[in-house]
């Protein structure tokens, strides 16, 4: 690391090579050797052997400071030398006898280094024993100070030849390396490449702790906007509320995202797609048998989409448009025809008819001028296509109302035109006999004129006025939309003020007014019943209302692309209702359930159930009756998954049998074992619904009552254990008792009984909160929680699960506290008062291990993060009694759940709420999108992998 440094740093700080670095550690710590030498010609000078010599020193890894190499020459000491000499931590002088004759400049050089640092070394190289000479030998030795000292001999012909001997050199390199100039300078380089990754990890840190906290602070404003949106505190559509879910809990999943996701679930439960595009819609019908949604585009084009998924399935674009957006069409799937009014320019129009299977154009009506029309519509059986236009009339002061009527296949003009009848809208009855209109004109009355607001309805055979409704008050605005109920018994009136008015169909007489909306109403529906009428308003709302009462049954969240034109149309069938915007989107939603708040996302209705149990994989659940029968049936699908069980067959006295007690599938589901009242116990086939083998009896004198049964995890052994606390061991194979009857700690109210995951214990829990741990082979106490103080305070003990992984217990009480349990020790690890409102009656853990789900008697279930036992969301209010039983299923995607009055439902566990919500839409958010409603500073990624990006490319995007 060192040598790599070495390299590196100089180059990359000063872009120069080592010479630089040499030098920037001899300006930090000095040298580690000052040589020197006489100048001048051998046999005097020694220069050219002071180089080797500084070269060898530097291979060893040595600062050493050579007089040739760094400063410049002269005759007297300057101050680069002495600086130099002064920062040097050994002194070396080459000694041959000539030097030292007349050691001119390098006895200075001595005296100035021992005088500065007198306890520094200076080593003297003899070269061929000058420093014994006698004649030299005391004056030398005043000012080089050698007697008494280590030397280092060198010989003639190695300074004559400029070589340092290896020996000599080995000798110089011994010198402690902690005192080394470069040892100082490798450990200062590598405190500082130190100093620098920590500061690096310790920017990256805070950068991801900022990074966490800007996740954290966009996902929990991502929920907030939701909700908002949700609630009608704030604009956004359907899509944005999902969007944004989605997104908030793909930056940061946790108990918060979790929370919205479930509360968007069970507001969007009836919910099945959202499809949308950027083209708007101008028309929107359904296909005679349901399958299909057909909607027309102002582009002059109509697609056709699969009504259960939203996908595309074919568009057909109509001909001779001349590339002029359509202004207003109408779709007759039926007859497979279509009317639109086509812009031709010079502010003129003309009505057309297509054929929408193959665009081409069957006949033009009429051309008129663009702002006279204010209807067009086609007949049921498509042959007669009625037109609404504004016209002024001579000799009138206001314009007229004109209503014609024409041949769809031919073009030509059925009748007269009807004239002054004040006419807005127009609406065909089911059976195509009349038209309802919906009139605005001015009457005469006397020497005044009056604005008159009615409704007519109109027989097309006669051109006679069956009926007359008048509408007369001010706060009535002028008819924006009508529809007739399919039976034709009654007709609905929406105007430009919000006001609905239901109307008898064959009378005109008024059932009910309603003020619906806050704006102009767009469009509106009847139910195939006729009971309820759908409603889109300009207040970007769409509401469902009772026809008979005039009351809300449910008001569709807000929705800012309901700007302008919307259309709202019931399924064939009347089980889907589906309405378009303007902007381009397309909402497709169930009907079931708005006439009340418990809405069932899936339901099967069985018997009155007495017990539950649920097989290890969740995937089978099993409901035992008073009566002793049984039902299995699959969790997922709540299809039945066998026969039902008569539990009383080939017993020997039915009149002592009570109903079931407890119950428990074998370890791979194909079998369950029932325990009676009297302690008679059976196991069942659960595919055939047949009894195996012969009834198991405990207890003398049929005074055993068994509460609870469990079977090892390798199905060799059952454990029974009864209402004081006895326990009795069954081989499973022979059905015969093991051993004699045992007994825990537990003295009184056994309450349940199961095995632990890893099968090595059986955890028993007492009706006063105890819990205790039997060694599954021996029965022998392990651990237990007796203290009956702390358990009555925490309540009697209604329920018991485990985590998948056998780490956990979770018991729930009477009194609605949820305490979480260490397995081995039973040691309290995390407790929640009230977290229901009374008894819990039923709890589990996820095969994940992440979430823990409790159900009431509050009529209640609740999620729980395992780990702290914070509850996601709010309490779900799925059924309108007391939950019996809940728990996880179909390998942990589902939740089933079973309530007093026998209703059981499967709806989607926190697994899957994520893929149940993606599926309601067809396309992320754009790129544009996530800047501006998520944030700019985090990457853009898919939130759902298997949705495009709607209509905008992208070079590259990061995946979650």
């Amino acid at each position: 690391m060192f040598d790599l440094m070495r390299n590196l740093l100089p180059k990359i700080a000063m872009g120069v090579g080592g010479s630089t670095w040499d030098s920037i550690a001899s300006r930090l710590f000095g040298y580690d050797i000052f040589v020197s030498f006489a100048l001048g010609r051998p046999p005097r000078g020694t220069r050219n052997y002071a180089s080797d010599l500084t070269r060898r020193l530097k291979d060893h890894d040595f600062r050493v400071f050579f007089s040739e190499e760094e400063a410049a020459p002269g005759e007297a000491l300057d101050a680069a030398l002495q600086k130099a000499l002064f920062r040097s931590r050994a002194l070396v002088v080459v000694a041959n006898k000539e030097t030292l004759n007349d050691p001119r400049w390098v006895q200075v050089e001595v005296e100035k280094f021992r005088e500065r640092h007198p306890k520094r070394p200076v080593i003297t190289i003899n070269v061929e024993g000058a420093i014994h000479d006698p004649s030299i030998k005391d004056r030398t030795n005043k000012w080089l100070g050698h007697l008494g000292k280590i030397w280092l001999d060198e010989t003639e012909g190695a300074v004559r030849e400029g070589k340092a001997s290896d020996d000599l050199v080995e000798r110089l390199a011994i010198t402690p390396r902690h005192a080394r100039v470069n040892t100082l300078w490798k450990t200062l380089v590598f405190g500082v490449v130190f100093l620098l990754l920590t500061l690096t990890i310790l920017s990256f840190k805070s950068a991801n702790r900022a990074r966490s906290e800007l996740k954290k602070e966009v996902s929990l404003r991502l929920v907030s906007d939701a909700d908002k949106m949700i609630t009608g505190q704030q604009e956004g559509d359907n899509l944005k509320v999902l969007q944004n879910l989605i997104a908030a809990y793909r930056i940061m999943p946790g108990t918060v995202t979790e929370g919205g996701l479930m509360s968007a679930l069970l507001h969007y439960r009836d919910l099945k797609k959202i499809v949308t595009d950027k083209e708007p819609i101008i028309a929107m019908t359904y296909s005679p048998d349901g399958s299909q949604i057909v909607v027309g585009r102002e582009d002059c084009a109509v697609e056709f989409w699969d009504a259960k998924t939203g996908n595309f399935i074919r568009r057909t674009v109509f001909e001779n448009n001349e590339d002029a957006l359509i202004n207003k069409m109408f779709i007759n799937v039926a007859k497979g025809r279509a009317v639109a009014t086509v812009p031709v320019g010079g502010g003129e129009l003309t009505v057309r008819v297509y054929d929408i299977n193959t665009g081409v154009l069957t006949v033009k009506c009429i051309t008129l001028k663009k702002d006279e029309l204010t209807d067009v519509k086609m007949s049921p059986d498509g042959m007669v296509v009625i037109t609404v236009t504004n016209e002024r009339q001579a000799n009138k002061l206001y314009p007229e109302k004109v209503m014609r009527l024409w041949d769809a296949s031919t073009g030509q003009m059925i009748g007269l035109p009807i004239i002054n009848h004040g006419c807005e809208r127009v609406e065909f009855s089911p059976d195509g006999r009349f038209v309802a209109s919906g009139n605005s004109y001015y009457k005469r009355i006397l020497l005044s004129e009056i604005y008159q607001k009615t409704v007519r309805l109109i027989d097309l055979k006669t051109g006679n006025m069956v009926w007359e409704s008048i509408r007369g008050s001010s706060d009535v605005g002028y008819v924006s939309a009508m529809a007739f109920s399919r039976d034709g018994s009654r007709f609905v009136v929406g105007d430009s003020k919000g006001f609905l008015q239901v109307l008898d169909a064959s009378t005109g007489g008024q059932i009910n007014k309603i003020k619906g909306h806050e704006a102009y109403i767009n469009s509106l529906a009847f139910s195939l019943d006729g009971r309820y009428i759908a409603s889109t308003s300009q207040d970007r709302t769409v509401k469902i209302w009772n026809a008979v009462m005039g009351v809300e049954c449910s008001a569709l969240m807000k929705n800012s692309t309901f700007s302008g034109s919307s259309i709202v149309t019931y399924s064939p069938d009347g089980r889907e209702l589906t309405y378009a915007s303007f902007g381009g989107t397309v909402e497709i939603w169930r009907t079931s359930g708005w006439e009340s708040s418990q809405n069932n996302i899936g339901k099967v209705i069985w018997p009155e159930t007495s017990i539950t149990c649920t097989s290890k994989d969740g995937r089978l659940v099993a409901l035992g009756y008073g009566d002793g029968s049984i039902l299995v049936f699959d969790a997922a699908s709540g299809k039945l998954a066998g026969p039902l069980i008569k539990g009383y067959i080939g017993l020997p006295s039915i009149d002592r049998f009570g109903g079931i007690e407890a119950m428990c599938f074998d370890p791979d589901g194909n079998s369950i074992i029932a325990c009676h009242f009297h302690g008679e116990m059976q196991r069942w086939d659960v595919k055939t619904g047949k009894n195996i083998g012969s009834t198991m009896i405990a207890g003398e004198n049929f005074l055993f009552h068994p509460v609870a049964v469990a079977v090892s995890n390798d199905g060799k052994k059952i454990i029974t254990g009864a209402e004081y606390g006895q326990l009795q061991m069954w081989d499973a194979q022979s059905q015969q008792p093991i051993g004699g009857e045992m007994k825990g700690s537990i003295a009184m109210m056994l309450k349940t009984i199961k095995y632990s995951v890893d099968g090595q214990r059986i955890i028993l829990g007492g009706d006063f909160g105890e819990l205790e741990l039997l060694d599954a082979d021996s029965g022998k106490h392990l651990a237990g929680e007796r203290n009956f103080k702390k358990s009555l305070y925490s309540g009697f003990l209604a329920c018991l699960a485990e985590s998948v992984d056998g780490k956990y217990l979770v018991t729930g009480t009477e009194n609605g506290s949820l305490s979480l349990w260490d397995s081995r020790t039973l040691n309290l690890v995390k407790k929640v008062y009230n977290a229901h409102l009374g008894k819990i009656t039923s709890i589990g853990f996820s095969p994940d291990g992440k979430y823990i789900i409790s159900a009431g008697e509050d009529r209640t279930e609740r999620f729980w993060e395992a780990g702290s036992m914070k509850m996601i969301g709010e309490p779900l209010r799925l059924h309108e009694y007391k939950v019996e039983r809940v728990t996880f299923c179909d390998e942990g995607r589902r939740i089933f759940s079973v309530d007093a009055n026998k209703i059981v439902k499967s709806w989607p566990a926190p697994v899957g709420w994520v893929d149940e919500l993606s599926s309601r839409i067809n396309r992320n958010m754009t790129d544009k999108e996530w800047k501006e409603r998520v944030s700019s500073e985090l990457d853009y990624f898919k939130q759902s992998r298997q949705l495009p990006i709607a209509k905008e490319k992208r070079a590259f995007v990061y995946d979650y």
